[in-house]
């Protein structure tokens, strides 16, 4: 049977969770929500989680999140003083 994400056909790897179809092989920050029908339903409704949940972005800081296609590593000095040290998430390759 076909997957689709947002983004079209997905052929990867897939884990179920919470009833729900997810990509990749087990939860992360990127995993989307995939259903047969291309039109979706592609949002990810009652979702709960134990603790915290790994779809909301992690706040630095300063109370804000990285940017998207970042990832907050802890903290580092730049100019004297302690900031977010956001990096580039890595994507995998096809």
């Amino acid at each position: 049977m076909k997957h689709y994400t947002e983004d079209g056909l997905y052929s990867g790897k897939t884990h179920k969770m919470n009833g729900k179809i997810h990509t990749g092989a087990e939860h992360s920050e990127t995993s989307k929500v995939v259903s047969h029908n291309k039109k979706g339903p592609f949002e990810m409704k009652g979702y709960s989680y134990p603790g915290e949940s790994p779809v909301t972005k992690k706040k630095g800081r300063d109370g804000k999140a990285c940017w998207k296609g970042y990832t907050l590593r802890g903290t580092k000095k730049k100019g004297g003083r302690t900031v977010d040290n956001c990096v580039k998430t890595k994507r995998k390759r096809k």
